[in-house]
């Protein structure tokens, strides 16, 4: 999975969103590693019913890494099935055990099970996301899920649907190295110098981050994790969690950063071999396997690594051609070197740059708009008509008729006859989405009345925002005005009949197949590290709460539809402040955030 210099480390280390946390927890799993070989792991776990009802047909899951295991079981208390799946989240192998009737309250199942190779070959089981660190010790296994006959979770954290109910507990996975995070309680245990982990139930404040700075410690980066605010911070020196209990506000507790753990980058057949046809001199040709000398990689840098710095770390362990992107830095990196960047601790995060599958069957290629409107049926289109009707160009190609565009820059003057069309009695007609074109989870009438736009109603040309209509006007003319008023529909947009969804300089509410400026919001409350404008993209504001960012109950929202982003794509951004808190200094460049999924 690729992750994004946002809190990089947070949600790579935790891999999964969380969809459920903090709910009541009416079971308790314990577990224990009874014994290891090396081809061969032994667990017993007892599963209580801790409630005051009966629960029907518990699921208890392990979560493997090799998906060639087969699983024994020795002992068992209840009738019982298990199997064993494959997962679509890193090729983890579910080994379900189905307990068959009901666990009455305060009753409790007993299973004892062996996972081996059907040949009994030596495994790593360290790398099992259930995996119990601690040897010959019964104790709470939150890596390992259980849900009720409903799906409902009742324990644990399940990696591949990101549900959590671990209660008090956060279920932390940081490099690979799984922690049970339980809720500081008094005592006098220290940090030690470095990067560490902070857990806390408010958002950092400026004031927090001075009084942190005075002791020594300073932040990197800010993210949301499981219901909890989580920080990545550096301390220059040993750091007692009594002080930073006192220092922050809602302190959960606090854990070092796992970055002496070497980073482990899973590769496939196609990172490690290419595959080209080749021909002999009859014609015949043939597939020629080879093996990659060079992988393409994406490397991140803690956010205390100065970048020269870290070009350093990757050219000392063989990388070459380093280019810098916009917070990362990719190289061509022999396979032999990957260990060698894995085991830096300047390095944050590793991904194998992978040329990603096409989403839609129809190959795209760059065409000329002057090509696709000067042919003979628009010419001849444009002729018929002396103004833009709402049969207008009814049977022309390319025209954005049944688009729907979001457009996120200001307000617009929908009187403009550009942004009309006109029935057979001569009455306009503004050109902005209708009911029978939004396909969102609200009500049609509530969406439009967040619209800052009325059909044939109030002038937006207010004198207090004259220069802000005449730039939103403008934006929008050049999406999408027919050029009515112009000789021969002269100075029209690009899409002269697609119809608009305007909500002003917001971007709460994401409508249409294309959105325009998606990826902006106030200055006031942008944090791209908790990029939540990325993450909504990525979901394509599949009219869900996403909140805007740390201390926001705004939501952004939106329709269904699968959406085309453009962000500033010809913008040469800006070096003065403020604009650079929005923008970023990005002077020539194009500004598209990287998990957009179909960007312009």
């Amino acid at each position: 999975m690729t992750c994004t210099k946002f809190f990089k480390v947070a949600i790579c280390s935790l891999i999964f969103t969380v969809n459920a946390a903090w709910a009541s927890q009416a079971v308790r799993l314990l577990c224990e590693r009874n014994r290891t070989d090396p081809s061969w792991i032994d667990y017993r776990i007892s599963l209580k019913n801790t409630s005051s009802h009966s629960i029907f047909n518990p699921k208890i899951h392990y979560y493997a890494a090799d998906t060639s295991l087969l699983v024994d079981v020795d002992y068992v208390t209840y009738p019982y099935s298990v199997t064993r799946s494959v997962t679509n989240v890193g090729g983890m192998a579910d080994i379900k055990f189905s307990v068959h009737g009901l666990l009455y309250p305060q009753k409790k199942i007993e299973i004892n099970f062996r996972i081996h190779r059907e040949k009994w070959t030596p495994v790593d089981f360290s790398k099992d996301w259930s995996y119990a660190k601690r040897a010959n010790v019964s104790e709470p296994n939150y890596f390992m899920t259980v849900y009720d006959d409903s799906h409902n979770i009742l324990w644990g954290y399940d990696p591949v649907n990101g549900n959590s109910n671990t209660g008090d507990v956060i279920a932390w996975a940081d490099r690979g190295k799984n922690t049970a995070v339980s809720k500081y309680n008094g005592g006098n245990e220290t940090l030690p110098a470095g990067r560490f982990w902070l857990f806390k139930d408010t958002p950092l404040s400026p004031k927090e981050r001075d009084l942190l700075a005075q002791r020594g410690v300073s932040k990197l980066s800010v993210g949301k994790s499981d219901g909890k605010v989580v920080a990545v911070l550096k301390t220059e020196n040993r750091l007692k969690k009594k002080t930073l209990d006192s220092l922050v506000a809602g302190f959960f507790n606090a854990i070092p950063v796992a970055d002496t753990v070497p980073l482990s980058v899973e590769l496939t057949d196609k990172d490690l071999y290419t595959e080209r046809n080749v021909c002999d001199s009859n014609g015949v040709c043939s597939s020629l396997v080879e093996p990659r000398t060079k992988i393409d990689m994406e490397i991140i840098c803690w956010e205390d690594v100065d970048v020269n710095d870290c070009v350093t770390a990757v050219h000392d362990c063989g990388g070459e051609d380093i280019g810098v992107a916009r917070g990362f830095l990719v190289a061509s990196t022999p396979k032999d070197s990957l260990q060698c960047l894995g085991r830096s601790r300047s390095v944050e995060a590793l991904d194998v740059q992978r040329e990603m599958p096409t989403l839609t069957p129809t190959g795209r290629s760059g065409v000329n708009i002057s090509d696709l409107q000067n042919d003979s049926n628009w010419i001849n289109a444009l002729k018929n008509y002396t103004r833009a009707t709402t049969d207008w160009l009814k049977d022309v190609d390319y025209t954005g008729e049944g688009i729907v565009v979001g457009v996120y820059d200001r307000t617009a003057d929908f009187n403009h006859p550009t942004f009309n069309e006109y029935d057979s009695l001569g009455n306009p007609h503004a050109r902005i989405m209708d009911s029978s074109e939004y396909f969102g989870v609200n009500s049609f009438d509530s969406v439009y009345k967040i619209m800052n736009i009325k059909a044939n109603s109030d002038s937006m040309f207010q004198s207090d925002s004259i220069k802000v209509v005449y730039h939103g006007t403008a934006v929008t003319g050049i999406l999408g005005g027919n050029g009515n008023n112009s000789n021969n529909f002269e100075y029209r947009g690009v899409a002269p009949k697609v119809h608009f969804y305007k909500d002003s300089s917001r971007h709460t509410n994401q409508i249409g197949h294309v959105v325009n400026h998606s990826h902006t919001t106030s200055r006031h409350i942008y944090n791209y590290r908790e990029s939540s404008i990325d993450k909504a993209i990525f979901k394509n504001w599949k009219s869900e709460c996403i909140p805007l960012n740390l201390a926001s109950s705004n939501c952004i929202e939106g329709d269904t539809l699968v959406k085309t982003t453009i962000y500033g794509a010809g913008n040469s951004g800006s070096t003065i402040p403020p604009d650079t808190i929005d923008f970023g200094y990005q002077q020539s460049f194009h500004s598209i955030f990287a998990p957009a999924k179909n960007p312009i």
